[in-house]
């Protein structure tokens, strides 16, 4: 036993040491893998902020329309997972028009921020109309996630909303049946599932903004679900689109958010209004 009190038990033998030459050789060995280590690890680095640069939240932090139109987003998916469909443009009522059907919208305002936190203070009457005494007095605070919070001019209505769902490509393109090749993800009492998306759910647009606030964001019609049908496309007949001169927000069908510009190739909007339509959507 040496003199340091026992601490050789847990060293091996000298003889079995290295030579000094082996020891220099693993020596660099190691200072070169390492070196590898870092010069891999900073050109992943660089490659992923490069890549999510490109994806950044369109309209800067959470709290801004980019975290509304986010939270509209996961609240559609999470319907999704739950009934295994996306919520029909308008949720059918006996003896109401379309125009006085309650919207897409009231059936994913419980969705919102998690199961319950969008869920009005006192439920809505679906077979009374989204018009009736009874639902115009109801809470209006799930409304605002329905806001683009980049748009100055006051609304009208407290029930205003900015966003629409697309039904597709045409006038008609509401009342198209599903599979249809100018259907979009929104259609009158029609719902639709992810699989059902064949052109592809990262090229394809489920909501974007109304150039002017509707009257309702819980009503049905054309108020919140609209096809394209005269071109321009963006801030044009149909009404969809922004106020001002800034690119117009769309949201994918895979809860990606990005910016048209207003001029954008018109094939690059019909590419993008269907879910099965076969385009190839042109690079925008």
């Amino acid at each position: 036993m040496s003199d340091s009190g026992g601490a050789d038990l847990f060293r091996a033998p000298a003889a079995a040491d290295p030579p000094a030459a082996v020891r220099g050789s693993k020596s660099v060995s190691a200072t070169f893998l390492l070196t590898c280590c870092i010069l891999f690890v900073t050109v992943a680095a660089a490659v992923f902020i490069a890549v999510g640069s490109a994806r950044l939240p369109l309209f800067g932090p959470p709290g801004r329309f980019g975290g509304n139109i986010r939270h509209v987003s996961l609240a559609l998916l999470n319907y999704h997972d739950t009934f295994d469909s996306f919520p029909p443009g308008t949720v059918a009522a006996p003896g109401l028009t379309v125009d006085q059907q309650f919207s897409w919208a009231v059936l994913t305002a419980p969705f919102i921020d998690g199961m319950n936190s969008g869920r009005p203070k006192a439920e809505p009457r679906l077979n009374e109309g989204w018009a009736s005494p009874y639902n115009r007095g109801l809470d209006t605070e799930v409304v605002k996630y329905f806001h683009d919070s980049d748009r100055i001019a006051p609304r009208a209505d407290p029930w205003s909303g900015d966003f629409v769902g697309i039904a597709g490509m045409g006038s008609d393109a509401a009342e198209l049946p599903d599979g249809h090749p100018r259907a979009g993800v929104f259609g009158y009492g029609r719902t639709n599932t992810i699989a059902s998306i064949v052109d592809g759910t990262s090229n394809t647009m489920m909501l974007s903004t109304l150039m002017i606030p509707n009257q309702s964001i819980y009503a049905g019609g054309r108020e919140t679900v609209r096809g394209f049908s005269q071109r321009p496309y963006l801030n044009g007949p149909d009404g969809i689109g922004s106020d001002g001169g800034r690119g117009v927000p769309i949201l994918l069908a895979d809860g990606s958010v990005r910016a048209l510009t207003p001029e954008v190739a018109p094939a690059v909007v019909e590419a993008l209004a269907t879910k099965a339509g076969g385009e190839q959507v042109p690079e925008y």
